[in-house]
C-alpha cells in the first residue's frame, strides 16, 4: 500500500495521529473517502450465483461433490450429498444434508414461494437447521 498508494497510508496515519481516543471509541477529526472498485455484486438469487460461478465448458457451475453428464447451463451445489444429474438444461440444484431444491433457473427468484409453502406444511426445515452455530463452534442435529 505504501509503495501503490503513498497519499493514502500518509492520510490515515496523520488522521490517526490527530485522533482522540474517548471512552468507547476512537474519534477521528480528519477523515478521507477511498473509492474501492472490488467488484461487488448483490447475490440475490441461486442464478446469480450461476452468472458469477466458474462455469465448465457446457456452462454448468458445479460446488461440492456432484457428477455431471450430457447437462448445460447448470447451478449445482452440494453441501454433503452427492449430486447426479443427466441430461438438465438451466437448472439449480442445491443440495444440504437434510433438503434438496431443485428449480428452473429462470423461476429462481420465486424460492420464497416453495418457503412459504414448506411453511404452511409444517416443514421446519426452513428454521431449525441441521447445523447450528455457536461461539464456541458448530452442532449438527443428524
Amino acid at each position: 500500500m505504501r509503495t501503490l498508494q503513498p497519499e493514502i497510508v500518509a492520510a490515515s496515519e496523520e488522521a490517526l495521529t490527530k485522533g482522540r481516543a474517548d471512552l468507547d471509541f476512537f474519534r477521528l477529526d480528519r477523515a478521507a473517502m477511498v473509492s474501492l472498485g472490488a467488484g461487488w455484486s448483490d447475490v440475490g438469487s441461486w442464478a446469480r450465483l450461476w452468472n458469477l460461478g466458474d462455469a465448465d465448458g457446457a456452462g454448468n457451475v458445479v460446488e461440492g461433490k456432484a457428477v455431471v453428464l450430457d447437462a448445460q447451463d447448470n447451478y449445482i451445489r452440494s453441501e454433503k450429498p452427492l449430486v447426479a444429474v443427466l441430461g438438465i438444461s438451466s437448472i439449480v440444484v442445491v443440495a444440504t444434508d437434510d433438503t434438496v431444491l431443485v428449480l428452473p433457473k429462470e423461476r429462481a427468484q420465486e424460492v420464497k414461494t416453495i418457503v412459504a409453502q414448506l411453511n404452511k406444511s409444517g416443514h421446519g426445515e426452513t428454521i431449525n437447521h441441521s447445523r447450528v452455530y455457536r461461539p464456541w463452534g458448530a452442532l449438527s442435529k443428524s
